[in-house]
């Protein structure tokens, strides 16, 4: 078995085999031309399942050039490329629909499989690893504050505030009222995080009893853009933080046929391109909507952008700094895995659900 993982923005980053029980790159990892990708392919002798978000587009692609490919089945297209391999071994391609389950059950065996090497002191192959700053490498591709784990592009705030907040704010049994009141005072405590790094001048104040040199923010323009319509719940804690903060939105849905997200609302500031935006999405599930939002205000001319999202599964994070590795993520949780209905789990349910009252 072999399986390819398919990008938008480089047709494609990589191809795995299983061998020795192990995913193994068949390929550096590297933006290839779909002639390339034709050719890496065509000497492989079996059928190559497809996954990423670029799959749909190059499943015909590959299909008109004769190259036996298929796509993972829908609950398994922007999963782990390895994972689908693994849950691949020893099937045909027309058992495709059998492979969720078995990459289920693969995926809680590694993470248990993780757990346990981690804490005996050794590595994925059973390897010793160093502490961190040596060759061994953290399991997740975000880490956190005060774990000594080197800082990547993903931050996840561990403030007792936030933790606690987030405890009741996960519960089944919390209410609507409570459960928006808590997203907007979650958003409001992340976005004090979030904003740390915004650049100060110095200005003279005149104090009732003296002059004072203080530091402002330096000019700094802002955007806060929620993804509809889960994204609304996050947005009042933040203006209520920033009231100067201009406000745009975007919705979205996913094409059916291929599978591409679909802009069916953006309205933006119209100097959104001179701003820095922070997009906020209560939840980061498979990174889909997160990292189209980002696309499309690239294309509208922004250059510097954060993700805000109060929950996040590790999938939607690795999407994230796959495709976009220069938006930094915030989250006040990394969950476990995600479910076979893409719900994160053990996440909260559905926010957008939970914020409005309509479930």
């Amino acid at each position: 078995c072999c399986c390819m993982d398919a990008r938008r923005n480089q047709v494609y980053n990589a191809l795995f085999e299983i061998s020795d029980g192990v995913p193994a790159r068949l390929v550096p990892d590297r933006a290839v031309s779909i002639e390339q990708l034709a050719g890496d392919l065509a000497g492989l002798g079996r059928t190559a399942f497809l996954v990423g978000d670029g799959a749909q587009l190059c499943l015909g692609q590959l299909t008109v050039r004769g190259i036996a490919c298929r796509l993972a089945p829908g609950a398994l297209l922007h999963q782990s490329a390895w994972g689908v391999c693994m849950a691949a071994v020893g099937r045909e391609p027309e058992d495709a629909g059998a492979l969720l389950p078995v990459y289920l059950r693969l995926s809680q065996a590694e993470r248990e499989r993780q757990a346990r090497l981690t804490a005996e002191g050794r590595g994925a192959r059973g390897e010793e690893i160093q502490s961190p700053g040596g060759r061994g490498r953290p399991p997740l591709p975000i880490t956190t504050k005060g774990e000594g784990i080197p800082m990547s592009n993903g931050h996840v705030f561990d403030h007792p505030l936030i933790q606690h907040k987030l405890s009741v704010l996960r519960d089944k049994d919390t209410g609507v009222k409570v459960f928006r009141e808590l997203v907007g005072e979650l958003a409001m405590l992340m976005c004090y995080e979030a904003t740390r790094d915004l650049p100060l001048e110095e200005v003279e104040i005149e104090t009732p009893v003296a002059t004072a040199k203080c530091r402002q923010i330096a000019g700094k323009k802002l955007a806060v853009v929620p993804i509809l319509r889960a994204g609304l719940g996050m947005v009042d804690g933040m203006v209520a933080l920033m009231p100067n903060v201009k406000v745009g939105h975007i919705g979205l849905y996913r094409d059916p046929e291929t599978l591409e997200p679909v802009k069916y609302y953006f309205k933006m500031p119209p100097d959104i391109s001179e701003r820095d935006v922070i997009i906020v999405d209560p939840m980061l599930a498979t990174g889909g909507s997160a990292a189209a939002a980002v696309m499309f205000l690239k294309e509208a001319g922004v250059k510097h952008i954060k993700l805000m999202s109060i929950i996040g599964a590790p999938e939607g994070v690795a999407r994230m700094q796959s495709e976009h590795p220069d938006v930094d993520i915030f989250v006040a949780a990394l969950d476990d895995h995600l479910n076979e209905h893409g719900y994160i789990v053990p996440g909260l349910g559905d926010a957008g659900d939970r914020i409005f009252g309509t479930k």
